[in-house]
């Protein structure tokens, strides 16, 4: 896909725009002034928009780098659909691969686990993974130095990472800042808790924990010169998921992020959402700033997909599709001549023969049955079959598993017409 392509469709589907609209933040403020700079970049495909946190300066150059980042491809998160804080660096569990352990698997909060630093997988290059001192490089090597400490369940206690800088940033050395699994007293993940510099500046996170549900955010990032403090509130929409039999549960979402120098209130970040009535997830409406004189500013404003649920789908038509009254009748859905619609495969065993039709879609329905060659059994014998594009030509192939011979047949799907 082109770069032009790209922001083509991320006009047309990214469902938000940033603009200013001065009347929602009336209440928070006399004047209305300006907006807050964003920049849009796209990164593996995904649309991505960041709106960076001004905070004060800190010694040295040490103070936190903060931005709330859209992620077209994020999903239901602190800050709602899409949206994130980024900023806060996090060592989690991840699966094993085939390309880095011969196997592909998932998270088990036992040794078959595998360790990530911000989605970069941690390669052990001395010791087993997750032990007492074990160290790591990156898989993209970073030259950054990386070692486990402590043993916690089936994971490190805390982790160090110096990086070839000089900077030395600890994850989950502190209790809050070590995110235990729910149900588990082992990690499922290890957030930054310190950033310092060669000379000993510093960086200090600190972090709310709800082990029952899973649920952790920031609370309070301090350092020299400056803090800066995050707000939450409970959120109607409630996300769950579930790893390994532990459930992550998200009652909270962002309120507001706000700024100190020298302990006085610099900037506060105020959000504002709406509950999508199609989705019922949580939507950012409104990113407003105001100053410690409470001047405050409609920085950036997000409109989203408005649709009806009683309209999400065309009104029905029909198509010419031949069926029957057959609990045996079958409908295979693929792209059988690789033009990129969906076509489908009609399967039919009358009097206990096979019979398949091929109907190809056009983009404005299907094109009259095609009686394609595919071989037919006795309807007792075939046990299977898997459409898939199993060479890699764009165009779908059917596997045939048929018993009692043993026989795995393999049908070219063009070749059927």
């Amino acid at each position: 896909m082109s770069l032009q392509s790209i922001f083509r469709a991320l006009a047309t589907f990214i469902l938000f725009t940033a603009t200013a609209h001065a009347t929602h933040a009336a209440n928070h403020g006399e004047s209305l002034v300006g907006s807050i700079p964003g920049q849009l970049s796209v990164r593996q495909g995904a649309a991505v928009y960041a709106i960076p946190i001004e905070v004060p300066p800190g010694v040295a150059g040490m103070q936190p780098d903060l931005a709330i980042t859209y992620n077209s491809n994020a999903g239901n998160g602190l800050l709602g659909v899409g949206f994130s804080l980024s900023g806060l660096s996090v060592i989690t569990r991840c699966g094993q691969t085939i390309a880095q352990d011969g196997r592909k698997g998932g998270v088990y909060y036992d040794a078959r686990d595998r360790f990530c630093l911000d989605g970069q997988r941690l390669i052990a290059i001395s010791g087993a993974d997750g032990g007492n001192g074990t160290e790591y490089r990156t898989e993209i090597d970073g030259y950054s130095k990386i070692v486990s400490h402590g043993q916690q369940g089936s994971g490190p206690v805390w982790w160090r990472v110096q990086t070839k800088s000089g900077q030395v940033m600890e994850y989950g050395n502190t209790a809050d800042s070590r995110i235990e699994a729910q149900g588990k007293s082992t990690a499922r993940l290890w957030a930054v808790n310190r950033i310092a510099d060669t000379v000993g500046n510093g960086i200090d996170f600190e972090y709310h924990e709800d082990n029952g549900n899973g649920e952790y955010y920031p609370t309070r990032i301090l350092y020299v010169g400056g803090k800066v403090e995050f707000g939450v509130e409970e959120r109607p929409d409630s996300v769950a998921s579930y790893v390994a039999g532990s459930v992550v549960q998200l009652n909270n979402r962002m309120r507001n992020i706000s700024t100190y120098a020298d302990n006085i209130l610099r900037k506060s970040y105020l959000a504002r959402y709406e509950v999508s009535g199609l989705t019922n997830k949580s939507h950012l409406l409104e990113l407003n700033t105001c100053d410690k004189d409470e001047n405050c500013t409609a920085a950036s404003s997000f409109s989203w997909s408005a649709i009806d649920k009683e309209t999400a789908f065309n009104s029905a038509e029909n198509v010419d599709i031949k069926t029957w009254d057959n609990p045996n009748v079958r409908n295979i859905p693929s792209d059988f001549n690789g033009d990129g619609l969906m076509d489908f495969l009609v399967w039919h065993a009358p009097f206990n023969n096979y019979r398949y039709n091929l109907y190809l879609a056009n983009g404005n329905g299907f094109d009259p049955a095609v009686a394609t060659n595919l071989k037919s059994w006795d309807n007792s014998r075939l046990d299977n079959q898997v459409v898939g594009d199993f060479n890699g030509d764009g165009m779908s192939d059917m596997l045939m598993w048929h018993v009692p011979f043993n026989r795995l047949y393999r049908k070219r799907i063009p070749c059927f017409i």
